[in-house]
């Protein structure tokens, strides 16, 4: 999967892109109104393969990298973890609370559904609240989803697209089955669907490989399934669909289809089309029109003068995240979130992005360690920047500290969300205390 978009207001959509950052468009102008990213609170590498827009406001990410859904507020602030992620070495991920290789969601009342893409997973579709408790497990009526990709409510009930196993299983909220939606001929590989406004379901159809193309689009359905046509036609020129990876619906009826002309990310391409499926303007047409909107959204901050806490932060992520390795970016960064700690000792994210500009940036790591024990008495999750503690200490020399640092927090019963990868990092330092090249 490469992202994903999700309706976040009358005329804006939310495109989630596979690295972390997150676009806000508006559809109307093709403007980009807002870029956040997740970091520092996540680990530095994450895979985005869906996003939802909760009816708070709040972004859920998919993170198909790390098994988990990412819950934020519209500022990128860390609001929850859900999932619970495998035990590191077992090869059994299909149980409850797992999500594994997550690919899609719809948000329900105060949680979300997860759509898991493996083969034969018994728990491939599970709601959850947004604590993070596991409310249910919808049940495969014949055992477990085969690649299922897709999620809507439709109606009362939950539709979910299985492409390989080539249906729609109906629900209840509660996972229990209701039945199938038999498919017409040509809709053999559902891929994602979505209500679209107007008593119907847009489908979008994935082909087996590039080369069949002809049978990929968007299609309409009615409730009971029936084939109303073809909308979009597969293609690559604008106002056709190449590779199409996602759909969303705005509450008007049009709609918004990402796909891959180019065949790879992160040229995706975002089309804008009328609920008739005649296109109104492509928003975005490959990487270099999304850095287009990027600069100009930066330009729109030049000069721009923060007054509180929260405004200094916003500008200080900007300076941080979106202004490349800039040196002068990263000190205006430092600056900011020093004055947004100044007014606000209780808010752990200037902290925590002070600590990893420190840390990643300017490789000053005594300094960083500082700022991420502040950020963990403001609230910071523990476990995970004590880790970044940890490895502060091995950047700074102190092998010894690093080691007894690192080895505490992986016996703990509260691991750090990277512990897979933190284990293997343990293990290097070791070899390293042996006098033993890591890399050999």
């Amino acid at each position: 999967m490469y992202g994903g978009i999700a309706t976040a207001g009358a005329d804006q959509i939310l495109y989630a892109q596979h690295d972390g950052d997150l676009f806000l468009i508006d559809v109307e102008s093709g403007d980009l109104l807002d870029l956040q990213t997740p970091h520092p609170f996540c680990p530095a590498k994450i895979e985005l393969s869906a996003c939802a827009v909760a009816p708070d406001g709040s972004y859920l990410l998919a993170d198909s990298l790390h098994h988990r859904v990412r819950r934020l507020d519209a500022q990128g602030g860390p609001l929850g973890l859900i999932g619970r992620a495998p035990v590191a070495g077992m090869r059994q991920e299909d149980e409850t609370g797992v999500i594994a290789d997550p690919v899609a969601l719809l948000p329900v009342d105060d949680g979300v559904v997860t759509v898991s893409g493996g083969e034969d997973q018994e728990h491939a579709v599970q709601r959850f609240d947004f604590d993070g408790t596991q409310r249910a497990t919808f049940a495969h009526p014949t055992g477990g989803f085969f690649r299922a990709h897709g999620i809507a409510r439709v109606g009362e009930e939950i539709w979910i697209a299985e492409t390989v196993g080539g249906a729609i299983r109906r629900f209840a909220g509660d996972g229990t089955f209701l039945g199938d939606t038999k498919l017409h001929v040509e809709l053999q590989r559902p891929f994602r669907l979505v209500a679209d406004e107007y008593g119907g379901v847009l489908l979008l159809l994935a082909p087996e490989s590039e080369e069949e193309q002809d049978v990929s689009g968007v299609a309409r359905i009615a409730p009971d399934g029936s084939f109303e046509g073809w909308i979009v036609p597969g293609g690559e020129e604008p106002g056709h669909v190449h590779l199409p990876f996602d759909i969303a619906v705005l509450p008007d009826g049009r709609f918004v289809v990402a796909d891959l002309p180019l065949g790879t990310p992160p040229d995706v391409r975002l089309q804008l089309f009328a609920a008739d499926g005649s296109l109104k303007r492509v928003l975005v047409s490959d990487r270099m029109a999304l850095e287009v909107l990027k600069d100009a959204w930066r330009e729109s901050y030049a000069g721009a003068q923060a007054e509180t806490a929260e405004e200094m932060l916003a500008l200080a992520r900007l300076e941080h995240f979106f202004r490349g390795t800039d040196p002068e970016a990263a000190e205006r960064a430092a600056l900011l979130y020093r004055a947004a700690t100044a007014m606000d000792p209780a808010d752990s994210r200037p902290r925590a992005g002070l600590g990893d500009l420190l840390q990643h940036g300017a490789g000053r790591p005594l300094e960083a360690i500082h700022e991420f024990e502040e950020a963990i008495a403001a609230g910071a999750p523990e476990a995970d920047f004590r880790a970044r503690i940890a490895e502060c200490r091995h950047a700074a020399g102190d092998l010894d500290g690093a080691i007894a640092l690192l080895g505490t927090l992986l016996d703990e019963e509260d691991l750090p969300e990277e512990a897979p990868r933190l284990l293997d990092e343990l293990g290097s330092w070791f070899l390293q205390r042996a006098g033993e090249d890591p890399r050999a």
